[in-house]
């Protein structure tokens, strides 16, 4: 487990839309993966809508900020950096994870059969993830600097970005027996 989503993953609105049952009718676009999906859901669910309420646009990330620009959607399930320049752009915060505590997670996951052989590359990940954040805790300035090339964004958005640095590591071990 390398963290939890406290509000990272968001649904972001055009201004006129200001409850959750505004959306019926509307063009709603979100990433079609597993978050994408628990989100629209949770969001249906809170507003009391059906999935055939509204106009559900797949889409993946990088097509996010076009989408609004150009309004093919009127909603956008999105997370950062997407997401503050959307809202620099008008789109209102309407919803987020922090309604979901604990239940969006980024995992890494190993099948057991490649452990051995990937042994190398997990090390390597792990070590450059903790490095990563390592330097970002101890070098914030340079560590802006550089994801703000690398994101395409202004340090001042970096910070908002990564407000909450936190990232842990947890180990299980449960092995499989049945194939998938």
């Amino acid at each position: 487990m390398f963290d939890i989503s406290a509000g990272a993953d968001q649904l972001l609105t055009r201004p006129d839309i200001k409850q959750l049952s505004d959306l019926a009718g509307q063009r709603i676009g979100y990433e079609s993966g597993a978050v994408g999906e628990l989100m629209l859901a949770k969001i249906l669910t809170e507003a009391g809508l059906s999935r055939e309420q509204l106009q559900v646009i797949p889409l993946p990330f990088y097509q996010h900020e076009s989408a609004w620009s150009q309004q093919t959607i009127d909603a956008l399930i999105t997370f950062e950096p997407a997401a503050t320049k959307l809202k620099n752009q008008g789109a209102r915060l309407l919803y987020d994870s922090r309604k979901l505590p604990e239940i969006l997670v980024d995992v890494l996951v190993i099948r057991q059969d490649r452990l051995q052989q990937r042994q190398k590359a997990l090390k390597h990940l792990l070590k450059a993830h903790f490095r990563a954040l390592k330097h970002q805790l101890t070098s914030p300035d340079d560590s802006r600097f550089r994801l703000s090339t690398w994101l395409k964004a202004t340090p001042a958005d970096i910070n908002h970005f990564y407000r909450y640095p936190i990232s842990f590591i947890i180990i299980v071990y449960w092995p499989v027996t049945q194939p998938y």
